[in-house]
């Protein structure tokens, strides 16, 4: 069983994620999943009888301190100390690289991103069988400075970081937001647009063609083909 941590604040977003992003994974996964949500009230399972661990974005700023932190830490080391895999996905890449680096690998970026964008990868079992890796970015924060034995494995320009491994192991963190469908990042930009014109000079829009997102399956398939390392 995969264990995901939604940790969307806003309801509607919330909702959502659970009931639209979360059973398109469960099918690429083709295994049971189980929804663990940050906003709940109650504590955070770990990783007894569960094989991977995908922690979503959110609105929360990952370089600033929240109450939940210390519970998110102790999650994934649950998984880390297992040998099971784990993907973050923006602000889960943020905690992630927080868990097991430190607080000090995570800032307020200098440059936000927001929109779509290609990101520049290196040749990883993540994106395996990916020609060109173009996806919806919304993120304020960035991580920096990771130390050995994180390996950096995609960037962009705004961004050296966008994604990371942690030395062999399969542990993964995103910048970028691989699960959103095209229809869906189009209303999130829009919407957003209105609401905060200051975002503006930040959109980009990198997607020539709609269809090359369809590759994105592809990372999270690889993703949950990972398989448990000895710890």
């Amino acid at each position: 069983m995969i264990l995901v941590l939604n940790a969307i604040q806003g309801e509607e977003a919330r909702e959502r994620f659970d009931r639209v992003t979360v059973p398109r994974l469960a099918a690429l996964a083709g295994e049971a999943v189980q929804i663990a949500r940050l906003a709940d009230d109650e504590p955070l399972p770990h990783d007894d009888g569960r094989t991977h661990l995908l922690l979503s974005g959110s609105e929360l700023s990952a370089s600033e301190p929240h109450e939940r932190d210390a519970e998110v830490y102790a999650l994934v080391r649950s998984f880390l100390d297992a040998g099971k895999p784990i993907l973050g996905i923006c602000w889960g890449h943020q905690m992630v690289a927080k868990a097991l680096a430190g607080d000090q690998v995570c800032r307020r970026a200098e440059t936000p991103e927001f929109g779509w964008r290609e990101v520049e990868v290196q040749p990883n079992a993540l994106f395996e069988g990916i020609d060109r890796v173009v996806s919806a970015h919304s993120h304020y924060d960035e991580v920096f400075d990771l130390p050995d034995p994180f390996q950096v494995i995609a960037s962009t320009d705004a961004c050296p970081v966008q994604a990371f491994q942690v030395g062999d192991a399969p542990v993964w963190g995103i910048q970028f937001h691989a699960e959103i469908a095209h229809d869906q990042g189009r209303a999130d930009f829009a919407r957003h647009l209105r609401q905060d014109p200051s975002l503006e000079p930040y959109f980009h829009d990198e997607l020539e063609d709609p269809s090359v997102l369809d590759d994105n399956a592809l990372l999270f398939e690889n993703f949950f083909a990972a398989a448990r390392v000895d710890a």
